[in-house]
């Protein structure tokens, strides 16, 4: 298992689009799907479910991108160890955000990217749902 290939994942799952995780991570996109594929071989689960506009993770995939946002942050902080100029406290951060199916996201896009000004060490995951669906998520 590659550390790219898990920060081409969590990237994937952030983003929610193998599209705009190849844009940010400026590679084609039939190679980062081919990554996220071996990842899948490798770990012998389904991570993502692809639906035609859209893609979610999967109970595993969920699990998957917890434990490969752990490493990579061990990584970088282990990377950085003697960095005096490094700040600790500036690693990447996972915000959770669940929403309903009619959620107008105009006025959220313009708050997020607000907070990505400030924050730029934070990274989202949308997840819609119902809301007995949403209230019984944990993570």
């Amino acid at each position: 298992m590659k550390l790219a290939t898990l920060k081409y994942f969590v990237e994937v799952a952030t983003e929610r689009s193998f599209t705009k995780a190849s844009e940010k991570l400026y590679i084609s996109q039939p190679t980062l799907s081919r990554h996220i594929q071996e990842l899948e071989r490798e770990l012998g689960v389904t991570l993502f479910k692809r639906h035609s506009h859209s893609l979610e993770l999967t109970n595993e995939g969920q699990k998957v991108v917890i434990e490969a946002t752990a490493i990579l942050k061990r990584v970088d902080h282990l990377s950085h160890l003697f960095d005096a100029q490094k700040n600790v406290a500036s690693m990447t951060t996972i915000l959770k955000i669940g929403y309903l199916a009619n959620f107008k996201w105009s006025g959220m896009y313009r708050l997020l990217n607000q907070f990505r000004a400030s924050h730029p060490s934070t990274q989202f995951m949308m997840y819609q749902g119902t809301p007995m669906g949403l209230s019984r998520r944990s993570c």
